[in-house]
């Protein structure tokens, strides 16, 4: 009889028989070699003054941008004042997740984690506001900051961890809440007026926006005059000279930057007006325009939109 052979839960069996009769086969057995068994690390916690060191670090790459972002002024390069903001975010984010916090932090460490990802999406959201002209100065910027919950949220993650820390406890200058804007001019405000001296005039209705119109001369903004919203003004003794004529509209005026903070829109008739005094024996003649800041029936003047960088101001 032949012999046979199976292979059954990493044992060899090798059976074998001979030609004579009664007698008994033999088994050859074989135990698979040992296995290694890995080993798992577990992190050890950091302790206080670690943890306080690294977010104080973390801190510090927010702290230039946030710097930065509180001078901004305008709306030119104001959405390269919000970008650092969103990326130190990110890296501060980073940072305190490489670490095991203390005991002492187990609960509040996930919470500043997550304050800081919320934080770093809304700050991404109002730099698309900026590029969208629904945020249009430093200020504005500013104050929604100030108002979102994301950095409400921060503030008490902060302020709930830093109060285990010893020693200085770190910070972080945060956009306050509860900003206020300047009240709006009143119609026929003067922003600026180093073009009046002569007889012309200038009549402006505006529409459905408060709007400031800017008289440019010679490449440089002479006059600038605030008109709100449904209102009329005549700008009167404007001085001889071919002007252009720009408006910008929207709301949330910043009298320190002469700008809108918010819903900020730029634009300009593309036909100039000229003033003219003509003096005879007689009489004296001067020129006096009316303009419209809205579609009118039957209007011919033409308007154009304006880059923000290259408006008036």
């Amino acid at each position: 009889m032949c012999g046979t052979a199976a292979v059954a839960a990493g044992m060899l069996l090798v059976g074998a028989c001979t030609q004579d009769a009664g007698t008994t086969g033999t088994a050859i057995s074989q135990t698979p070699a040992g296995l290694d068994t890995p080993t798992v690390s577990t992190p050890q916690p950091a302790s206080l003054q670690e943890y306080a060191a690294t977010l104080r670090s973390a801190l510090r790459r927010m702290d230039k941008p946030l710097k930065d972002l509180r001078k901004a002024g305008k709306y030119k390069g104001l959405a390269g004042r919000v970008a650092p903001v969103e990326e130190a975010a990110v890296e501060a984010a980073a940072m305190l997740r490489d670490i095991t916090p203390p005991p002492e932090l187990a609960g509040r460490h996930p919470r500043l984690l997550t304050a800081l990802e919320e934080f770093h999406k809304t700050v991404g959201v109002v730099e698309r506001q900026v590029k969208g002209r629904d945020l249009c100065t430093g200020p504005a910027v500013w104050a929604d900051l100030g108002e979102a919950d994301a950095t409400d949220e921060l503030r008490d993650a902060l302020r709930e961890v830093t109060a285990v820390l010893p020693g200085k406890r770190p910070g972080l200058a945060l956009p306050p809440a509860g900003h206020k804007f300047s009240s709006r001019p009143s119609n026929g405000t003067f922003i600026r007026s180093s073009g009046l001296g002569g007889r012309g005039g200038l009549t402006i209705d505006n529409g459905s926006g408060d709007a400031v119109v800017t008289l440019v001369r010679g490449g440089s903004p002479r006059i600038s005059v605030y008109v709100r919203r449904g209102g009329t003004y005549t700008v009167r003794g404007i001085s001889d000279g071919t002007y252009r004529i720009y408006f910008a509209s929207g709301s949330a005026w910043d009298p320190k930057n002469r700008s809108f903070g918010r819903d900020c829109r730029f634009q300009r008739f593309e036909e100039s007006l000229r003033f003219q005094t003509v003096y005879t024996a007689t009489q004296i003649r001067w020129s006096n325009w009316r303009i419209t800041l809205h579609p009118v029936l039957g209007g011919q003047a033409r308007t154009r939109s304006v880059d923000p960088g290259a408006f008036p101001n």
